[in-house]
């Protein structure tokens, strides 16, 4: 929790990730279920992609998930690949999945599968029992309601963390509140120092790392606002990450960014109008992003 003035805010320490594949009832002489499976397959592909990191996160690799959905007009299917016990024998890659969710009634379902041509029939029927069994179940919860958006509601209420990994709870005697995530690191607050961050390569490929640590040794120690400054370059920062200790490379800088919300809600203040907050809140990321630009481009550095 954090206050600021009237406001008070519930902030994360990260954003969700979620994937999925929509597909519609029928398309090129196929109906439901093949398409859903084919929405099955893509979702393992992306999923694939993410997982695919933990393998040699850090050298020997790390304990890693990704979830994705499937999700028709009918029904929702979830899904979750997990690289588990790694760096022992027993590693394994592992597919857990739901079974399907109607987000129709049976009565509803009915009427949408009559609307299909005739050569997709069976495959509309096939799906029918796939979701609603042949017991003659109406699909719906003891309110009423299909079980698929009880599913769906409780997805998009999952912390990070939860759906995607490698987590960044990492552990360190310089880590402390995780700031953000970023497409190659994870920043957090370093503990001995709270003006300053800790950066870590998320994926274990310190090529950015390193690129970003030469170019911030190029700046030198500046005086602009929108830039931090380099203060150290760790080459073997101690981390304990899921219970295994490796040694990375960190970048330590200054200074520590406010909280978006918190930036929003003073822009809007200073505004004078909290009717206004898109655009003040958007003016000020475009003047610091703009006279960042700026800054860097004076010294024939190109973002």
């Amino acid at each position: 929790l954090t206050r600021d003035g009237r406001h008070i805010f519930v902030v994360y320490d990260d954003i969700m990730e979620l994937g999925g594949e929509a597909k519609p009832g029928s398309r090129e002489g196929l109906g439901p279920s093949k398409l859903f499976c084919g929405g099955t397959d893509q979702d393992l592909a992306h999923a694939a992609k993410s997982v695919g990191v933990g393998f040699n996160f850090a050298g020997p690799g790390v304990p890693t998930h990704a979830t994705m959905f499937v999700v028709n007009m009918a029904a929702v299917k979830v899904l979750q690949l997990r690289l588990e016990n790694v760096g022992t024998p027993g590693v394994k890659l592992v597919l857990y999945q739901s079974k399907l969710h109607p987000l129709l009634s049976v009565m509803q379902y009915d009427r949408w599968a009559g609307s299909a041509k005739p050569a997709r029939k069976n495959d509309f029927a096939e799906f029918r029992v796939e979701l609603y069994g042949d017991k003659g179940s109406d699909g719906l919860d003891p309110d009423g309601t299909p079980s698929g958006f009880r599913v769906l509601c409780a997805l998009m209420q999952k912390r990070r963390k939860d759906l995607f990994g490698p987590t960044v709870e990492a552990q360190g005697d310089m880590l402390g509140d995780v700031l953000g995530t970023g497409s190659f690191s994870v920043v957090f607050v370093n503990k001995k120092a709270t003006t300053q961050a800790v950066k870590l390569s998320r994926y274990g490929n310190c090529g950015n790392l390193q690129n970003e640590h030469e170019i911030l040794k190029r700046l030198g120690n500046h005086s602009s606002a929108n830039v931090s400054r380099l203060v150290a370059y760790e080459k073997d920062l101690p981390v304990v990450f899921q219970n295994v200790s490796w040694k990375l490379p960190a970048l330590v800088t200054t200074p520590v960014g406010m909280n978006s919300l918190l930036a929003c809600s003073r822009a809007a203040r200073a505004g004078g109008s909290e009717k206004q907050v898109p655009e003040f809140w958007l003016k000020a990321v475009l003047e610091g992003l703009t006279a960042a630009l700026n800054f860097i481009h004076k010294y024939k550095i190109i973002h």
